[in-house]
């Protein structure tokens, strides 16, 4: 048993993941059903599991009955992007889809996951809200979408962009004072 995370093609690129071997899934196709059937596992779970084997790059794991290959092993710096939690391995969600094939297709799925992004080098907070707003209500306008603002209305009203330096909002509750 391990923790682990679902992510998207491009994470570790976006998310700027150091990596101590290997590589990211930066080219990645999320809804390639099966086609990414690769891991990144944690320094952590390297040491664990591998003993520190600088040979490990290419080595499988069977995950839910499913083979992946090791493409790639997190510099022991990244403990990942929730504090206080520290994913062991990370999975392109193409992955999933194999157990759950209506994943990419279920109303809730979308809404559901956290978005991370990074600022492009000149672009403002302001601009970046802006634009991510723009997205955020094409989105809601569709109408396969009105259940989410008959749902939640006031949830997904505006877009709105936290600050990763900033840290979660339960950890910001947690320890403010």
């Amino acid at each position: 048993s391990v923790d682990g995370l679902w992510v998207s093609g491009n994470f570790h690129a976006v998310a700027g993941v150091p990596m101590a071997l290997g590589r990211g899934f930066a080219a990645e196709r999320d809804r390639d059903v099966g086609g990414s059937m690769i891991a990144v596992i944690s320094d952590h779970y390297w040491a664990r599991r591998f003993n520190r084997a600088p040979d490990v790059l290419g080595q499988t794991l069977v995950l839910n009955g499913h083979t992946v290959t090791i493409v790639g092993v997190t510099a022991p710096e990244f403990t990942g992007l929730q504090p206080g939690t520290s994913p062991e391995i990370t999975l392109p969600l193409s992955i999933r889809v194999i157990d759950e094939k209506d994943f990419f297709d279920r109303r809730d799925t979308w809404t559901s996951m956290p978005i991370l992004g990074r600022l492009k080098p000149g672009i403002s907070e302001t601009q970046a809200t802006a634009a991510a707003d723009v997205a955020l209500q094409q989105y809601m306008a569709r109408e396969e979408n009105q259940w989410i603002v008959k749902r939640s209305p006031d949830a997904f009203a505006a877009a709105r962009l936290l600050p990763a330096s900033r840290g979660s909002r339960s950890l910001r509750q947690r320890y403010e004072t």
